[in-house]
């Protein structure tokens, strides 16, 4: 079946029909996505704390008045 066709057989369905085929869609789309880790993130911009005294930092920030 063509997208076209299909759009057309949506258009006939009600208004709260066409709703839950929009939830239905967006639920299938939702499951297809990977899982992410919060582990994943280790590390990450990691460089741009390179150079960086972590004393000088902490101070500047507790001092930011």
């Amino acid at each position: 079946m063509k997208i076209s066709q299909i759009l057309d057989e949506i258009h006939k369905l009600s208004q709260e029909e066409r709703r839950i085929v929009l939830q239905e869609l967006l639920n299938s789309l939702q499951k297809d996505k990977p899982q992410r880790k919060i582990t994943e993130l280790a590390g990450l911009g990691k460089d741009i704390w390179k150079g960086l005294d972590v004393e000088d930092y902490i101070r500047n920030e507790r001092n930011w008045d």
